[in-house]
């Protein structure tokens, strides 16, 4: 069972990488616009975590009598102003008669985004580790 479950991932991220690449080719073909590239995957990423800490920042210092639940705050207004700025190039860059298509690319691209963020959690925390390079503590008092 675990090996369907492996090849139903691969399959799955497959079919998603595979329906990125023809949404770009759509959208450069009638818009002249690519709404998946590195950059915008950055920003929306690096939002979506500002959001999340920022939430658990902030729900953190609520339970607390004098806590500061302005921290929390600040960090979801800057994620929201991040994936705003992406949601806003959008649309700037796309002919306005496509107003439909664009939000439908929109709304793809922030889904789509949510997944990536989920799994380059997990590859930063391995090349944090990786990096780290942790060597063996020898005791040389051993009395």
């Amino acid at each position: 069972m675990i090996v369907l479950s492996i090849i139903g991932g691969i399959l799955g991220l497959a079919f998603v990488y595979w329906m990125v690449e023809k949404i770009n080719e759509l959208s450069y073909r009638v818009n002249k616009y690519e709404y998946f590239s590195a950059t915008t995957a950055g920003f929306v990423v690096v939002g979506y975590y500002l959001l999340f800490f920022g939430y658990a920042v902030y729900t953190k210092a609520a339970r607390v009598v004098d806590g500061d639940i302005l921290n929390g705050i600040l960090l979801m207004i800057i994620g929201g102003v991040l994936m705003g700025m992406i949601v806003i190039s959008n649309f700037i860059n796309t002919p306005k008669e496509n107003i439909f298509i664009t939000l439908f690319f929109t709304t793809i691209q922030l889904v789509v985004y949510v997944g990536l963020a989920y799994v380059s959690i997990f590859i930063i925390l391995l090349a944090v580790a990786a990096l780290a390079q942790t060597k063996p503590v020898y005791v040389l008092n051993n009395d």
